[in-house]
């Protein structure tokens, strides 16, 4: 049985209730990002062993110019995103990109070179969490061929591809709105026997589901 951290999307630290009961957290402040004294102080308030990782903030993703397409602000921002990932001590910061970026060579070399100046200023694992057109066969081997962790919805992956990790992240989103036992299931189903799993949940009740994960989870081990 593969080890898996349940989780929730939290726009702040996490708090003691949290904590007693879940080993990770996806954090992703609205507004302005905190601050790297605020972040490290998040940092120290959780435990030696429990996971935290950072959603890089929409303007390091894109510009004026479009997704990925660096100008003088995104670069900013980007090296913002990797001082925040740093302090809060981020094991893993998750790129999130929409449908607007596509499986052509452009926008494969423009995630590269995004991935490059990224890996040069952040310590944090990168995760890249692709929807549109990328799926379970194109996906995974662009993400190593960059270096990184494949982030996926393991509810919209017909068949689980061979990984040394998984980053998983489920939201509520469109018809789905929220996750009730017969899908939390499926999900430990569907990572029953792969490596160890990081499952982060962003709905309206994303830390009682991440609770019933974990709870499901443990049932299986």
């Amino acid at each position: 049985m593969t080890r898996l951290h349940a989780g929730a999307q939290l726009d702040r630290a996490p708090g003691p209730k949290y904590l007693a009961a879940l080993d990770f957290a996806e954090i992703a402040p609205i507004g302005p990002t905190p601050k790297a004294k605020t972040l490290a102080r998040w940092r120290d308030g959780v435990p030696d062993d429990f996971t935290l990782s950072f959603v890089v903030p929409h303007e390091a993703r894109g510009s004026a110019q479009g997704p990925l397409r660096f100008d003088a602000e995104m670069e900013e921002a980007v090296d913002r995103a990797a001082e925040a990932a740093d302090a809060l001590g981020a094991r893993f910061a998750v790129l999130p990109t929409a449908g607007d970026v596509t499986t052509g060579q452009r926008d494969r070399d423009l995630l590269a070179a995004w991935v490059e100046r990224w890996k040069t200023r952040a310590k944090a694992q990168l995760v890249w969490h692709p929807t549109g057109l990328w799926d379970e066969e194109s996906a995974p081997s662009f993400a190593r061929r960059l270096g990184v962790i494949w982030g996926f919805d393991p509810l919209e992956v017909e068949a689980l591809p061979r990984l040394d990790v998984a980053y998983c992240r489920l939201r509520a989103i469109g018809t789905r709105k929220s996750f009730n036992e017969t899908l939390l299931l499926e999900v430990v189903e569907r990572l029953l026997d792969g490596p160890e799993a990081w499952v982060a949940l962003e709905s309206g009740k994303s830390f009682k589901e991440a609770q019933r994960l974990a709870a499901l989870a443990a049932e299986e081990a």
